[in-house]
């Protein structure tokens, strides 16, 4: 009889960022729970760690990825998370046990405030402009807080405190990281670990998300500018190198008419010495010769 082939495990969609950046987000929750006391729970026997090892939350929660326009593109919530959901569920959890609708309201209105650019502000001002298909050179526009201060004009981080939640969020334009922690969270580790590795493992989704709002199509129209004026130049080069040609071509058939005569009424038998790579007229100088 024939083998039954083992059943193939399930592959979940954890989000539209590439795995390898997903379970590099997953560490780095991690390490910043580890940096404030929480170490994930260890995996007994290769099974999945318990619930009754899990009885407190650890104090970074979630690590949001989304853009200051406010569409959430990852959730990480640890590697325990991520390797008992891919596990034991029947379907991935992105929330875990908190309350779904306060993350995405975390990832579409409060994550704009570092941009200070609410979903509908960005589409009413993309509106205005009458192509909505020219997005154009992405610029962060100037805060309208900062700038009027005299504080610069793009917020990078902001840490807002609650009773029970702290908020850090990490901007890194187009892109939004919020931190979603307990109020006995590390906020030094947050700065001086998550934010230097967060613009590393970022920064291809960040270019990505630049070139996709119009920099790379104006980058290949700038090219092509390049491409048709190059073009321009070298047929204006070569037209006035023909040009150049031509006449030098005429000015030689010219002393040759004039030497020539000159020949016929002097005889200088050198002429042929003279212009030997000159075809025009030199059958008839060669007719001449023989008659002479």
């Amino acid at each position: 009889m024939a083998s039954v082939p083992a059943p193939q495990p399930q592959q979940y969609n954890r989000g539209i960022l590439p795995a390898e950046t997903l379970n590099a987000l997953d560490y780095l929750v991690d390490r910043l729970n580890a940096s404030s006391g929480r170490f994930p729970p260890s995996r007994v026997d290769g099974q999945p760690p318990t619930s009754e090892s899990n009885t407190s939350p650890p104090p970074v929660r979630a690590l949001l990825v989304g853009t200051n326009e406010g569409v959430g593109l990852s959730r990480s919530l640890g590697t325990a998370h991520t390797a008992s959901q891919l596990a034991t569920s029947s379907e991935f959890s992105f929330s875990g046990d908190m309350s779904e609708e306060v993350l995405s309201s975390i990832e579409t209105v409060w994550a704009t405030l570092v941009s200070a650019v609410s979903p509908v502000m960005a589409a009413a001002a993309s509106s205005a402009h009458g192509d909505t298909s020219d997005t154009g050179r992405h610029t962060q526009p100037p805060h309208p807080l900062l700038s009027p201060l005299k504080l610069g004009n793009t917020v990078k981080t902001i840490t807002a405190s609650y009773d029970n939640c702290t908020l850090v969020h990490v901007h890194m334009p187009p892109l939004v990281v919020t931190i979603v922690a307990s109020p006995d969270v590390n906020l030094g580790s947050v700065k001086s670990v998550a934010i230097p590795l967060l613009e590393v493992l970022l920064e291809p989704v960040r270019r990505a998300l630049v070139r996709s709002r119009g920099r790379g199509r104006e980058g290949a129209g700038l090219n092509q500018q390049q491409q048709v004026g190059g073009g321009m130049y070298t047929m204006s080069q070569q037209h006035q190198q023909q040009q150049y040609q031509l006449t030098q071509q005429q000015q030689q058939q010219m002393m040759l008419m004039m030497m020539q005569q000159q020949q016929q009424q002097h005889g200088q038998p050198q002429l042929q010495q003279q212009f030997p790579q000159q075809g025009y007229g030199q059958e008839q100088m060669m007719h001449g010769y023989s008659q002479r």
